[in-house]
C-alpha cells in the first residue's frame, strides 16, 4: 500500500484508534504492516487459516485464497484474505467467537447475515448472527457492524475488518477482508507477550521487516506471481502459523490461556 492508499487506511483508522497506539493493518494482496513500523507480504497457502495474533484471551484467525486479477495491464495471480475468525475468552470463562466470512457479501457488499459467532460457555453454543448497524456484547466484549465493516473491541484489542470488493477480478474470490488490528493496552501490560504473524510485532517494540513481493510495471502486459510470505519477520516459518480449524487457538507460538 502507497501514496494515497496509505493516508486514506490512516484516516480510516483515526476515529478507532489514540495515535499514540500501536497498530498493524493487513489489506489487499496481503500486504502486511507492522505495529512499530515495518511491512513484509504474506501470500498463505490456498483455502488455508492461518493465526495472526495470538494472547493470553483471543485470538485472530485469517483464511487466505488465491486470486487472478488486473492491476492496470499487468495479470497477478495472488491471494486475498477472505475469511476472519476471532475468539475472545471472557473474564467470566465465556468464549465469544465471531466469524466475518467475504462470500456472505452481496452485489452491494453488505449481508443482513454477515456476521455468525456465538458467546456461551464451552460445550453450551448460544448462536447469533448480525446484519449492518447492529451490536453484540459477550460480558467485557463487543462486536458492532456499519454496513460492510465491524469493529471488535476486547479488554486488550481493538480489530476493524472491512468488506470490499476485488477489483478487475479474473478469477478467484469476488470479495476480500481488510483488517486492522490496534493495542488498547501498553506492551508492558499485556497479560501475555502476543504472538502471531503480526501480533508479535505488538511485542517487540521496534520495526518489524519481511520480504515483500515487488511487482512489475502495471503499463506493461504481463503476468505475475506474489510469492512471498513474510519471511524474515516471522519467528520460525509460515507453515508454524497453520491451524487446522477455524476457531483453533493452539499452535507453535500459542499465547492463548
Amino acid at each position: 500500500m502507497h501514496g494515497a492508499a496509505w493516508f486514506t487506511w490512516l484516516a480510516f483508522l483515526a476515529p478507532v484508534l489514540q495515535a499514540s497506539d500501536p497498530c498493524s493493518s493487513l489489506c489487499k494482496d496481503p500486504h502486511l504492516t507492522f505495529a512499530y513500523g515495518g511491512r513484509a507480504d504474506f501470500r498463505g497457502r490456498n483455502g488455508t487459516v492461518y493465526n495472526f495474533m495470538s494472547s493470553n484471551a483471543a485470538v485472530l484467525n485469517i483464511r487466505t485464497r488465491d486470486a487472478v486479477f488486473k492491476l492496470g495491464r499487468l495479470t497477478v495471480h495472488g491471494s486475498f484474505m477472505t475469511d476472519v475468525y476471532v475468539v475472545i475468552r471472557t473474564p467470566n470463562g465465556r468464549f465469544f467467537n465471531i466469524t466475518y466470512s467475504s462470500g456472505n457479501l452481496n452485489e452491494f457488499h453488505w449481508a443482513w447475515h454477515m456476521i455468525q459467532g456465538s458467546c456461551a460457555k464451552a460445550g453450551n453454543r448460544v448462536p447469533f448472527e448480525l446484519g449492518p448497524h447492529a451490536e453484540k456484547h459477550c460480558d467485557d466484549s463487543r462486536i458492532t457492524t456499519d454496513m460492510s465493516s465491524t469493529l471488535i473491541e476486547s479488554r486488550e484489542w481493538t480489530i476493524r475488518i472491512r468488506g470490499k470488493p476485488v477489483y478487475d477480478r479474473i478469477d478467484g474470490p469476488r470479495h476480500r477482508l481488510d483488517i486492522s488490528l490496534g493495542a488498547r493496552v501498553a506492551r508492558d501490560d499485556f497479560a501475555a507477550p502476543p504472538h502471531g504473524i503480526v501480533g508479535a510485532s505488538f511485542a517487540s517494540g521496534v520495526p518489524t521487516f519481511g520480504r515483500i513481493d515487488h511487482y512489475p510495471p502495471r503499463n506493461v502486459e504481463g503476468e505475475f506471481w506474489t510469492t512471498a510470505m513474510a519471511e524474515g519477520a516471522l519467528e520460525g516459518r509460515a507453515e508454524d502459523y497453520e491451524l487446522d480449524s477455524p476457531y483453533e487457538t493452539e499452535y507453535a507460538f500459542s499465547r492463548f490461556g
